[in-house]
Parts: structure tokens; sequence; C-alpha cells
């Protein structure tokens, strides 16, 4: 109702805040590719609608790919990765395209 007041009763309000974050950065000279490439932090999987912690490294000057995945809630590892970078194939933009 317009003018009415609205009156707050005892009762106790219980809430939860979860905060997540999730940093990327790359390293590159002033011409060319990106030479390194980094993601840390926590990463929504959507296809199990869980949270995932994150630590990935593309090391082109070091020809290294690392990549880390543990679920966040119970810490299992879900994924390791460490190979040289010509062998990591088959994934992400690397796939075959479907025509």
């Amino acid at each position: 109702m317009c003018g009415s007041m609205t009156q707050v009763t005892d009762q106790d309000l219980e809430a939860t805040v979860t905060m997540r974050s999730h940093l990327a950065m790359s390293a590159k000279p002033p011409k060319g590719k990106p030479f390194m490439l980094q993601k840390v932090g926590d990463s929504f999987y959507r296809l199990t609608g869980r949270w995932h912690r994150l630590h990935q490294v593309i090391d082109r000057r070091g020809n290294r790919y690392y990549k880390r995945v543990e679920d966040a809630e119970t810490g299992e590892l879900v994924r390791l990765v460490d190979e040289p970078l010509p062998e990591h194939q088959g994934r992400g933009s690397a796939r075959d395209k479907q025509k």
C-alpha cells in the first residue's frame, strides 16, 4: 500500500556467500604470438555442474603444456596433463573440425 510502513519481526536470517576467482595472463613480445599463457582459479564445468580448481600453463618457449584440474569440493584430481607442447593434440582448438 502507498504510504504504509513495513514492520520487521524478530527473525533470524542466514546467508552464505561463496567467492570465486579466476585469473588469466599472457606474456608476449612486442610483435607476434604470446609465448606464455596461464590460467589459475575457479572454473565451472557445465557438463557436471560442478566447480573445479584449474591451473593451466602453455609455455611456447619452454615447449611445455601443463594442466591440473581438481574438484573444488572434494579435492579429487580430475585431470593432470604435463607433456611437451607438440604432443598436446586433439583437444580444444587442436581437435579435428566436424564437417
